[in-house]
């Protein structure tokens, strides 16, 4: 049994991003939008359910679901209508969070993102108020599916949307006019805002404070992954060194009482617990909870066509045993 010291890493028990429920193998990128949990939930429904199934008997307690949507005819995605998910694919998400709920997870955290030719603002050249439109409504459709099943539930309402200082304009202004209504709408309880890559060279600090204003998300969403020079196999920024930047960057910006979640990580990964969990304790920064990503710390070199959805995410004991 974990000691009570080693329970205090984070203050609730993690799990995983559990995006995909079949992965071909290395190289095989197309996986990555292909498999998905949600599209494929009633045609493979044991299959999913035994994963679940097996998640949950290893210790995972809290899921990271993925939406990702279009207007248009982009396969691998949920379609949407006037801005409301097509009737069968609400219920493919209404049946899945059913199940997780029956098997017995705590919390289910879900990660909103358009896709798409029209609806991912990656794209945007221009602002596009109707497509902007649309896609607030797909998240609060997204937020009433959620809440309606009756689970503990948390939203990442664009993921990886938090912009970079420069450059990003256009994602500045849909970050803080989605955020301004979102908020408005249903308050700041239950999101994260945007979820944030935890980057040292690219700073993704510096406009939070411009998005969120005087009133923040209940916490931070920070992906962190170690950096590595592909040249020679070094680490140019660890996981341990950019979460002690991440910590002093939303501390500039007056943000630092906010609590955290990791919300993707190397998968099962032992020094990735350990240099978290160090940072963790050195700096005193809350942590909600850590979910890990299916994806396994490269080797090096890495091998041609390296893919970033390496397994499905059924252990997350070195996690566990460092206190996540």
């Amino acid at each position: 049994m974990l000691s009570r010291e080693s329970r205090a890493i984070s203050e609730h028990r993690g799990g995983s991003d559990y995006h995909w429920y079949k992965i071909g193998g290395p190289g095989q990128e197309l996986l990555y939008s292909q498999n998905r949990v949600i599209l494929g939930y009633l045609d493979h429904k044991a299959e999913i359910d035994q994963q679940l199934t097996t998640m949950y008997a290893n210790g995972q307690r809290r899921l990271r679901l993925g939406i990702e949507f279009t207007n248009d005819d982009a396969p691998n995605r949920l379609h949407i209508t006037n801005g409301a998910f097509a009737p069968e694919d609400a219920a493919q998400i209404v049946a899945l969070l059913a199940s997780i709920q029956h098997i017995g997870f705590e919390e289910v955290y879900v990660n909103i993102n358009g896709g798409g030719a029209n609806n991912n603002v990656r794209n945007w050249t221009e602002w596009n108020d109707t497509v902007y439109r649309e896609n607030f409504s797909v998240v609060a459709h997204t937020r009433e599916i959620a809440k309606a099943s009756g689970l503990p539930y948390l939203l990442d309402l664009g993921g990886e949307y938090t912009p970079v200082f420069k450059g990003q304009e256009i994602r500045v202004h849909y970050c803080r006019r989605l955020w301004a209504d979102y908020a408005a709408a249903f308050g700041a309880e239950d999101a994260v805002g945007f979820s944030i890559i935890a980057s040292i060279a690219n700073d993704r600090y510096g406009h939070l404070r411009n998005i969120y204003g005087d009133n923040p998300p209940k916490a931070f969403d920070l992906h962190i992954y170690a950096r590595r020079d592909e040249t020679n196999g070094t680490y140019i920024e660890t996981s341990y060194q950019r979460f002690l930047h991440a910590h002093q960057r939303i501390a500039d910006v007056g943000y630092g009482s906010i609590p955290w979640v990791i919300g993707e990580s190397f998968y099962n990964d032992g020094v990735e617990a350990d240099q978290l969990a160090q940072a963790i304790k050195e700096t005193g920064q809350r942590v909600l909870f850590l979910l890990q990503f299916p994806h396994v710390r490269p080797p090096f070199p890495k091998p041609p066509h390296y893919s970033d959805v390496d397994v499905v995410p059924l252990q997350f004991d070195q996690y566990i045993s460092r206190g996540f």
